[in-house]
C-alpha cells in the first residue's frame, strides 16, 4: 500500500489493491479530504439530457458546420480534443440545446463511463446521443469541474458498476446517474480539488512523454547498433 501526504489539500490520499469496490458514505467523507457541507444526488443539483437526437448512422453524417463530440473525441487525461471534433451537418429531430461552458459530457456506455467538463466550446456544438450532458443548477453553487472530477473516481465508478444495466455493453440510464450520491464542500474547496486534479493530470502528460521520448532514442540506439554504428 502507497500513502501519499498532500499539503495543499490538507488530506491523506491512501492507495491500495486490497480497497474494496463498495465504498460507504463515511469512507467517501474521508476520501474527498475535508468537512463536507452537503450531501445529495446529481440530479438535486443538475439537469441531465441526452446528446443530440438524430437521424442515420454517426458514421454517415455529412461534412458540415455543426461541431460534433463523439467518443473518438474524448479522454479522461486531456479531456474534450475540440480541435479534432468533425463538424457535420445534422437532420435534428428537435431543436437543438447547443453545449455551453460549464456543462459536463457523461458517457454512458461502454467500459470508460467517465465525465467531461467542457470548456469554452465552439459556437453551435452538440454531441452524440451517447452522452448525457450534465448542467449543473445555478443555485446548487457546483463546480462543473469538480463534479467531474467526483463522478470519475472510485467511489462514484464502483456506484455505477452495481447499477449499470448487465449487457455485453454497459449502459447507464439517466436514472441511475441522476441518483448517484454526490458530496459538496464550499466553492473554494472545490476549485482547490479541481485545479490539483487538474494539475496532476498535467504532471502524467509530462512524465508519459519524458517515458516515450526515450523508448524512441533507445530504439534509435539500437538500431545504429545493429547496424555496426556505435558513435
Amino acid at each position: 500500500m502507497m500513502e501519499w501526504q498532500s499539503d495543499i489539500i490538507g488530506y491523506n490520499w491512501v492507495f491500495s489493491d486490497e480497497t474494496p469496490s463498495c465504498i460507504d458514505n463515511c469512507a467517501l467523507r474521508a476520501y474527498l479530504g475535508c468537512m463536507l457541507e452537503e450531501s445529495c444526488t446529481i440530479g438535486d443539483t443538475a439537469n441531465i439530457r441526452a446528446g443530440c437526437a438524430y437521424r442515420g448512422a454517426e458514421s454517415k453524417l455529412p461534412v458540415g458546420d455543426i461541431p460534433f463530440v463523439g467518443y473518438r473525441n474524448v479522454d479522461i487525461e486531456s479531456g474534450i480534443d475540440w480541435p479534432h471534433v468533425a463538424r457535420v451537418k445534422v437532420d435534428l429531430k428537435r431543436d437543438p440545446h447547443w453545449l455551453e461552458d460549464g456543462d459536463i459530457l457523461f458517457a454512458s456506455r461502454g467500459m470508460n463511463t467517465y465525465a467531461y467538463p467542457v470548456v469554452n466550446p465552439p459556437p453551435k456544438a452538440t454531441c452524440s446521443p451517447q452522452f448525457f450532458v450534465v448542467t449543473p443548477k445555478r443555485s446548487s453553487l457546483l463546480s462543473s469541474e469538480f463534479l467531474a472530477w467526483q463522478i470519475n473516481q472510485a467511489p462514484a465508478q464502483s456506484y455505477l458498476s452495481r447499477f449499470a444495466d448487465a449487457s455485453t455493453i454497459r449502459n447507464i440510464r439517466r436514472e441511475v446517474l441522476s441518483k448517484m450520491p454526490i458530496f459538496i464542500p464550499s466553492m473554494e474547496r472545490q476549485i482547490i480539488i479541481a485545479n490539483y486534479a487538474k494539475a496532476a493530470r498535467r504532471t502524467q502528460q509530462i512524465h508519459r512523454a519524458l517515458i516515450d521520448n526515450t523508448a524512441l532514442e533507445l530504439s534509435a540506439l539500437a538500431t545504429q547498433i545493429m547496424n555496426g554504428k556505435t558513435q
